[in-house]
C-alpha cells in the first residue's frame, strides 16, 4: 500500500494498528440495546456496493489497511458476505463487529474475516467455539456494575467464558454516548483499580485507557479517552467519509453524583494524555 498519508497520530501507548477504516454497512440492527453507540440506529438504508467499492479504495490511497465491516448490525446488509469477499480480494485484513445474533449469516463469513468481535449479550453469544471456526474470534463484554456488582463475580464470568467457547475475552465499559450507557459507564472496583495502578501499567487500546485484570484481561475503560484528537476513518451508509464518528451527545443529562466521581480519575486522565514515550 502507500506511503501513510492519513493525519493518524497514535498515542505513545498504543497497543493496537489504528491505521483502519469502517464501512458501516447500513444502521438497521436486528437488537436493541440501550446503550446502542450508534446515535442513528435503525434510520436510513444500506450502503450501495458502487460506495463499498469506494470506501475500499479510499482505505488503500490512505493506507488504512485494517477494514472493518461495521453497522448497526452488519450482518443484516444482503451483500454483506460479497462485500466481504471483495474486501479480501483487495488484501485487507478484515474484521467484524457483531452482535451475534445472525449466526448462520455470521458462518458464511468464516475464513473471509481475519477476526469475529462478538458483543457478549447472553448465553447466545457462547454459542461460538472457537475450534469450529477458522476466523479469529473474540468476545467483547460490555461490562455494567449491575451484571457484574464485584470483580470476583466478573472474573468467574471471564473463566467460564473462556473455557466455555476457548474465545479471546476482553472487557470494555460503555462509552457513555447516550444517556443509557452514560449512567451505567462507572464501575467502582474497575475505577478504583485505575486509580490505584502505577501510571506506567497503563496503556491505550483504541485511543481508551486500559490495563490488565489480575487475570490477565484486558480491560478498557470507554470513558478515558487518551487521545480525543485521533482520526477515526468510516463511510456512512449514504456514502459519506468521515474522520470521526458522529455522537450525539447534547441530550445528555449529566449526574452530579456521578460527575463528582468522574473527576476523581480527570487528572490522572490529562498526566496520560500528555505521556510522551
Amino acid at each position: 500500500m502507500s506511503a501513510k498519508n492519513n493525519a493518524i497520530t497514535m498515542h505513545p501507548r498504543e497497543r493496537l494498528d489504528l491505521n483502519e477504516f469502517f464501512a458501516l454497512l447500513t444502521y438497521r440492527c436486528n437488537a436493541n440495546c440501550p446503550f446502542c453507540i450508534e446515535a442513528q440506529v435503525n434510520k436510513g438504508g444500506d450502503l450501495s456496493e458502487e460506495n463499498f467499492v469506494r470506501a475500499l479504495a479510499f482505505a488503500h490511497e490512505h493506507d488504512l489497511p485494517n477494514f472493518f465491516l461495521h453497522g448497526g448490525e452488519p450482518t443484516v446488509h444482503p451483500k454483506i458476505v460479497h462485500f466481504a469477499r471483495l474486501a479480501k480480494e483487495a488484501g485487507f485484513n478484515l474484521e467484524m463487529f457483531t452482535n451475534g445474533i445472525n449466526f448462520a449469516r455470521i458462518q458464511e463469513l468464516d475464513g473471509l474475516l481475519d477476526e469475529l468481535k462478538i458483543s457478549y449479550r447472553g448465553d447466545y453469544s457462547l454459542r461460538f467455539h472457537q475450534d469450529e471456526w477458522h476466523t479469529h474470534l473474540s468476545l467483547e463484554v460490555l461490562a455494567t456494575e449491575a451484571e457484574f456488582p464485584t470483580l470476583d463475580a466478573l472474573l468467574d464470568f471471564l473463566r467460564y467464558a473462556r473455557e466455555t467457547t476457548g474465545m479471546t475475552v476482553y472487557v470494555n465499559t460503555l462509552n457513555p454516548v447516550n444517556q443509557d450507557a452514560y449512567n451505567k459507564q462507572y464501575i467502582s472496583y474497575l475505577e478504583d483499580m485505575f486509580m490505584a495502578l502505577p501510571e506506567e501499567k497503563i496503556f491505550c487500546t483504541s485511543n481508551k485507557a486500559t490495563f490488565k485484570l489480575p487475570d490477565g484481561t484486558n480491560a478498557r475503560l470507554g470513558n478515558k479517552n487518551l487521545n480525543p484528537g485521533h482520526a477515526k476513518y468510516s463511510m456512512s451508509p449514504e456514502g459519506e467519509i468521515r474522520d470521526r464518528f458522529k455522537r450525539n451527545l447534547g441530550s445528555i443529562r449529566k449526574d452530579p453524583e456521578l460527575e463528582a466521581k468522574l473527576k476523581l480519575s480527570q487528572e490522572k486522565v490529562e498526566r496520560l494524555r500528555a505521556v510522551t514515550c
